[in-house]
């Protein structure tokens, strides 16, 4: 009897310590993935910096529509499935869609008034946002760190806003694209509407087999 009882509770341990490092495996692919995503993004607005010489916003969003779209589309036919997902998640999707369009929109508008690094710093309030919005919609769990670091950004936000203020009255805002004022409320659109997603993303995969790429597919087919 000790020792059936004895490898019961080792095979149990070792069940447990599975789960763990499972978990942690989970978690560090999450992290991993978002710090990529983060990475593409800033990489996707150096280079709408850069096209916005030469091309309007709606050019860079409808070129942007077209060859994401096309892309997933490929994918979905290669892989003979549907990219619409189940019907009783469709309305979230379109949502989903429809706040990532907004959220794109309000964004590229920002990185060509203002310059990149504020822009960036100012649409970088979009987590604080998806912490507060998933406590109040999600009901997850909000602690001091968060409090904090909420405070911080908006502080930051406030900084750069009256830094960006004071230069278009010394360098004739009529020279720019947009009032960077204008920009700044844009960019804080633009994060709050990319937090709707996120959450909108949340409630979507949770508890479902939904492929990650069918809310990228309402992304894009709702930016054109």
């Amino acid at each position: 009897f000790k020792i059936s009882g004895h490898l019961a509770m080792t095979v149990e341990e070792a069940s447990l310590q599975d789960r763990k490092c499972r978990c942690f495996s989970t978690r560090a692919r999450g992290i991993i993935a978002t710090l990529l995503g983060a990475f593409s993004l800033a990489v996707a607005a150096l280079l709408v910096k850069v096209c916005a010489t030469a091309l309007s916003t709606l050019d860079l969003l409808w070129g942007r529509a077209i060859l994401q779209t096309t892309g997933l589309g490929l994918f979905f036919l290669i892989r003979c499935e549907s990219p619409w997902g189940p019907r009783g998640l469709r309305l979230w999707l379109c949502l989903r869609g429809i706040l990532g369009c907004l959220a794109v929109v309000g964004y590229f508008m920002g990185i060509i008034a203002l310059p990149l690094s504020d822009s960036i710093s100012i649409y970088s309030v979009k987590p604080i946002c998806a912490a507060l919005l998933g406590a109040c919609i999600l009901g997850e769990r909000l602690t001091w760190m968060h409090a904090l670091a909420t405070g911080l950004s908006l502080l930051g936000c406030i900084l750069v806003a009256k830094e960006e203020h004071h230069d278009a009255k010394s360098k004739h805002s009529s020279e720019l694209y947009l009032d960077p004022v204008v920009a700044v409320i844009l960019l804080l659109l633009a994060a709050l509407f990319a937090a709707g997603t996120m959450i909108t993303t949340r409630k979507v995969m949770a508890g479902t087999t939904l492929r990650p790429e069918v809310p990228v597919w309402y992304f894009c087919f709702m930016d054109l």
